[in-house]
């Protein structure tokens, strides 16, 4: 899949992941929260270790917005189950 069709992909899932991207040119087309370079499995990697507040990952990513982290859990549930 080629970075247009991924970008459309993501973009056209519920809104509610709309901040949630992948580029190829930022991080190897990893999916990270938009307008960032904080990938997606650096949010889920701080909530599993057993920091399971979003407060936690605000400290540690203080750019992050509330909504970026909800979107970010719920692309893990789309993508993860």
């Amino acid at each position: 899949m080629d970075n247009s069709v991924q970008f459309f992909v993501i973009i056209t899932m519920k809104e509610s992941m709309a901040r949630i991207i992948k580029n190829k040119a930022i991080f190897d087309g990893q999916p990270v929260i938009k307008g960032t370079r904080i990938p997606v499995s650096a949010v889920l990697e701080q909530l599993k270790n057993g920091h399971g507040t979003g407060k936690h990952v605000k400290e540690m990513f203080p750019q992050l917005s509330q909504r970026d982290i909800d979107d970010t859990l719920e692309y893990a549930k789309k993508c993860f189950g």
